[in-house]
């Protein structure tokens, strides 16, 4: 059965980010959007489509998601937004609709147009969760670019892993200027105000308003387009003194070609870079498996590891969360039952009913193509105590029918007889109670369905088996603590 943190959701929503070449201007940006619009505008379960390209004038901030780090951090980005149809009118799923486009998309050197997968954002709260992640951890960033791009290499020809990429960026191509402080004293100027002078010259100052029936609008004042073109026109941006001359930027600072900082990334104060990767129509634990298998040849220089993060990550918490959260379950079932049986065995007989309710959840997940997730693990730990209840009825009317004086064997035939139907009815009073839950195709019934099959799969092989399996280790077990009461008391009180 395939692992994964959350069953895949179909948010009726698809998201494209298009990354451009650093440096791209904003228009030749837009040319590229519009391509991939008229390619989704054309798919039929699209109904309504909206772009964001480049940053929100003035407030330069992630507008998709903001402070998740998955919004344009400049003008070579976009990200274009389709609302699909609703779910029950439409044949394809969400999933289905990206695999059919992807290969529809505009191929440019340097360029990558990607999907964002909504689902996960969702069922990862809203914390912007990377499905997969590959963390390197080193000191050094050409040995950190080298090992990533060849784990890279490595790992594209998996199946089922697609846009792949790293957190590495190169700077962006900027001009750099550098004042002369002396010479620009002397004309009455300094630095905070060459710097407050050129943006409002290149980015523009909000001078007033316009106001016209209730609404209000900026007036921003800057230079003209032809005017911030070339290189010269950078050099030649006047600049007013406080003496009230004035002067070009060339005059008080020296200009050079450069490259913007470049954003590091570090985790428990050690430096890392990280791979990045989506996912579909296979589990996210096979492709795990297939990812560690490659990565696991690569000699790594010495200070340099290797770890997984994303949802791989939140994967493994959760499942021993919830592996230790289903043991104490078990334990708390126990000791209720020691306390109602007044025994240490009986309880341990009806217990046995659990891993046989086990063997039912991964059978109807396989039939059913789910994979064993948080919420299938949910449903298991429901399961831990409702399975024992079968046990229950029977071991108890089995102790009654032995203290009125009826042998074990015979107890045993008769308590299973007369329960059959009280049995049957107890289990199958919570397996249809489950079955609109399982069946649904509402929407997010993903996240809901996987709990139920787990409830009803584990209920039914450990019903029919609780007819067969409880007695006999019924049986099996009071034999042995006949002959170990036997044993001892031989060895306490003597032969007699």
């Amino acid at each position: 059965v395939g692992k994964e943190f959350m069953p895949a959701i179909d948010p009726g929503l698809v998201i494209v980010k298009v990354k451009m070449p650093v440096g791209t201007s904003l228009e030749e940006t837009d040319r590229v959007v519009q391509q991939v619009e008229d390619i989704m505008m054309r798919q039929k379960e699209a109904d309504v489509l909206g772009t964001f390209t480049g940053l929100m004038e003035g407030s330069k901030v992630d507008i998709a998601f903001s402070g998740s780090g998955i919004g344009n951090t400049g003008v070579n980005e976009a990200m274009i937004f389709a609302h699909l149809v609703d779910k029950n009118k439409r044949k394809r799923s969400n999933q289905q609709i990206q695999d059919g486009i992807r290969g529809q998309f505009p191929q440019i050197e340097g360029a990558k147009i990607e999907f964002l997968d909504l689902a996960r954002f969702i069922t990862s709260g809203g914390t912007g969760q990377i499905p997969i992640e590959i963390k390197i951890f080193g000191k050094d960033l050409e040995s950190l670019e080298k090992i990533a791009n060849e784990i890279m290499a490595k790992i594209k020809p998996i199946q089922g892993l697609y846009d792949i990429d790293t957190t590495l960026r190169h700077g962006k191509p900027e001009l750099q200027f550098v004042i002369d402080r002396d010479r620009a004293s002397q004309l009455g100027l300094n630095v905070g105000q060459i710097a407050s002078i050129m943006r409002a010259n290149f980015e523009g100052q909000v001078a007033t308003r316009y106001r016209t029936d209730g609404d209000e609008f900026d007036l921003r004042v800057q230079y003209r387009d032809e005017d911030t073109q070339t290189f010269d026109d950078v050099k030649r941006a006047v600049i007013f003194s406080s003496l009230g001359s004035q002067h070009h930027l060339e005059d008080v600072a020296n200009i050079m070609e450069g490259k913007g900082p470049v954003k590091l990334y570090r985790e428990n104060q050690k430096r890392k870079t990280s791979i990045t990767a989506n996912f579909s129509d296979r589990d996210l634990g096979s492709i795990l498996n297939d990812m560690k298998a490659k990565v696991k040849n690569i000699n790594l220089p010495p200070g340099y590891f290797v770890e997984y993060g994303g949802e791989a990550e939140r994967m493994r918490e959760t499942f021993v969360a919830l592996g230790t959260v289903f043991i104490l379950a078990i334990l708390l079932v126990y000791m209720i039952m020691a306390a109602q049986f007044e025994s240490l065995v009986h309880p341990f007989t009806v217990m046995f009913t659990v891993p046989f309710g086990m063997t039912g959840v991964i059978l109807i997940l396989l039939l059913t193509g789910n994979s064993l997730s948080m919420v299938s693990l949910l449903g298991v730990i429901i399961l831990a105590g409702v399975v024992v209840n079968n046990g229950i009825v029977l071991v108890d009317y089995v102790n009654q029918l032995r203290a009125r004086g009826m042998n074990k064997d015979e107890a045993l035939i008769h308590g299973g007889v007369t329960k059959l139907r009280a049995v049957l009815l107890t289990a199958a009073t919570a397996a249809f109670g489950m079955l609109p839950m399982a069946i649904s195709s509402s929407e997010g019934s993903e996240l809901r369905a996987p709990m139920a099959l787990a409830v009803i799969g584990g209920l039914v092989v450990s019903t029919f088996l609780t007819l067969i399996i409880v007695p006999t280790v019924y049986s099996i077990l009071d034999d042995i603590a006949h002959k170990t009461r036997k044993e001892v008391s031989k060895r306490l009180i003597g032969e007699e």
